[in-house]
């Protein structure tokens, strides 16, 4: 049994009814060498039974502590059955990428049940979008289990870098499932946790306040000097109809361009290629809200996530009373949570488990040349995620050991329920995340995966995520909103190509 990271319990006490916590992937495959469904459907499971020793995470459940009072805890699922996480479905006809955006958007708009594996695969037959024979993938993941950088590596468990799949080692021992503790185990669980970190609790709270007042000392500064910093103050982020209290409902679109023309862009403004995507969503969305006429005088804020893993891998096993035993070679660690009774204590470390910060940077949507946005965008961004490392010490871990669920569950239900974020404001008004993806084809059961699309969660306030991945020579692109807040995600997706196109003729027109 393993006790969830405080920032993985963090992501999974914010689900509610309105904002699933949950990660996807949508890919498709050509299946022109093996056409049959059911074969692949077979090899697809077949697949993952020989290689799921190798991702601890995907037969492990959760076990909520009781009322919340302390972090949730992982067992190996005793009642594991890989049926229950891999699906089929079919597209109506005519089966084109319409149909696959519908379904796929219904898949991300349902919850994963708690009392299983927070993971599940949809194999999706019917697919006509192109001259060849095509299966598609819709994958979903919780937050809780990784993050994007490792959800990356996970799904490279399914997938091979050619058509024969590869032999992966069977386990060195069997598996053992865990029971599931009792309740009397959870209490004296708890009661040790909360008392053992007591101090902690208390520490955090103060260094998180401490880094707030200091950041914004810091922006009031810089503000005043004319400089560059990163917006912090929530009045920052002007109010627009894209934000408000999200429903449940999903609407989904992906689309690509290619990592070539990506490149010269950034290479000829001396930016890089994530400030060309930010960029080119700046642009999407002035078109979007100039056609509801509210065009905001402020520009607009992107929280942007931030992967701290190569910088902080090496402290992950760390505990609540800072005793640690490593052994560098296997990776098992062991705590003593609760002397004198029958939970185990010797424990796989979660290698998935998230380490992310976040920055917030401007859009520039102000501005309404398109290379003079990116290059303030460029000057904005780079400051803002220089500061994340910091942010991730001194705020993301501090408040994520603060927040139990207890206290951060029902918080976030009431905002839901209550529709609060119609009237709070927040401080950004759109999510943009970007994953660095494989740059070789990749495989699944002899299928060649010729596109793939990424996307993340919805937060309350924020009706639009826009995911990046890139893919050999292109730049997946998966976007994610609500349906109500922004219906019209068909037009956002045209403008997101029509905003790139903007930027290659500037920069072609400034440096040729």
């Amino acid at each position: 049994m393993i006790e969830m990271d405080p920032l993985d319990a963090a992501f999974l006490a914010l689900e509610t009814e309105n904002m699933h916590m949950h990660v996807g992937v949508l890919a498709v495959f050509d299946t022109s060498e093996t056409s049959h469904v059911e074969t692949i459907d077979s090899s697809v499971r077949n697949i993952i039974s020989e290689r799921i020793h190798t991702v601890h995470a995907l037969r492990r459940r959760v076990i909520k502590a009781p009322l919340g009072i302390d972090f949730p805890l992982w067992i190996e699922d005793p009642h594991f059955d890989i049926e229950n996480h891999i699906h089929r479905a079919a597209l109506p006809t005519p089966g084109s990428y319409n149909e696959l955006t519908t379904l796929a958007a219904s898949i991300m708009e349902r919850k994963l049940d708690m009392s299983k594996p927070l993971w599940e695969i949809h194999l999706v037959e019917g697919l006509h979008a192109s001259s060849e024979p095509s299966i598609a993938m819709i994958a979903k993941m919780h937050h809780c289990i990784l993050d994007g950088e490792t959800g990356a590596g996970v799904l490279s468990t399914v997938f091979d870098d050619g058509p024969t799949p590869r032999n992966v080692p069977p386990p060195d021992y069997p598996w053992i499932p865990d029971p599931v503790p009792s309740l009397t185990e959870l209490l004296i669980h708890s009661a040790t946790g909360l008392a053992s970190r007591s101090g902690t609790t208390i520490d955090s709270a103060k260094r998180a306040i401490s880094f707030l007042t200091n950041m914004t000392n810091e922006k009031k500064r810089d503000t005043a000097s004319g400089g560059i910093m990163a917006p912090l103050a929530p009045h920052l982020a002007p109010r627009t109809s894209i934000n408000g209290a999200i429903s449940p409902y999903r609407k989904l679109s992906f689309m690509s361009l290619p990592l070539t023309d990506i490149k010269i862009v950034a290479h000829s403004a001396s930016t890089t290629i994530n400030h060309v995507v930010l960029a080119t969503v700046s642009g999407a969305l002035r078109k979007l809200l100039d056609t509801r006429g509210e065009r905001p005088d402020r520009s607009l804020v992107s929280l942007v996530p931030v992967s701290q893993r190569g910088l902080y891998e090496g402290n992950m096993n760390k505990t609540r009373s800072g005793r640690v035993t490593d052994n560098s070679e296997s990776g098992v660690y062991s705590r003593n949570i609760a002397e004198g009774n029958n939970v185990h204590r010797n424990e796989r470390a979660n290698k998935n488990a998230n380490m992310v910060s976040a920055a917030l940077v401007s859009l520039a949507t102000h501005i309404d040349d398109p290379l003079d946005r990116l290059i303030a965008i460029s000057a904005g961004s780079s400051h803002a995620i220089r500061n994340s490392s910091p942010i991730y010490d001194h705020l993301v871990k501090a408040i994520s050991q603060v927040a139990i669920p207890g206290i951060s569950h029902p918080l976030a239900t009431t905002i839901t329920k209550l529709k609060l974020l119609n009237k709070l404001h927040m401080p950004f008004n759109v999510v943009i995340s970007n994953i660095r993806g494989p740059n070789k084809p990749l495989w699944c059961a002899g299928n060649r995966m010729v596109e793939i699309y990424p996307f993340g969660p919805l937060v309350e306030g924020i009706g639009l995520n826009v995911t990046v991945m890139s893919y050999v020579d292109r730049l997946g692109i998966g976007i994610l909103a609500c349906k109500y807040l922004i219906p019209d995600l068909d037009d956002f997706t045209q403008y997101m190509h029509e905003s790139f196109a903007e930027l290659e003729k500037a920069t072609a027109r400034k440096y040729a």
